[in-house]
């Protein structure tokens, strides 16, 4: 909040936090724990997941590259 970087600090936990709820589902978890390879295109289960992954990717880069105070220190102290 204190870089103007609200939307991407929202999108990107927004998806984390849906992503551990989902998790916390047993139900959920058995089904991505069955599922074999040449199912997860068809499974809502792993799109699912695989968007909120992207969505998480997505916040956290525009977070930290994007926001210009940010970006300096994410360049000196989080790349090594």
């Amino acid at each position: 909040m204190a870089h103007d970087a609200v939307e991407a600090g929202v999108r990107a936990f927004r998806a984390y936090d849906e992503f551990l709820e989902r998790l916390g589902a047993p139900e959920f978890r058995a089904a991505l724990r069955t599922l074999s390879l040449d199912e997860a295109d068809s499974s809502a289960e792993f799109q699912l997941v695989r968007h909120l992954g992207r969505e998480f990717q997505a916040g956290l880069l525009a977070l930290l590259f994007d926001t210009r105070e940010l970006y300096p220190l994410v360049r000196e102290f989080a790349i090594y």
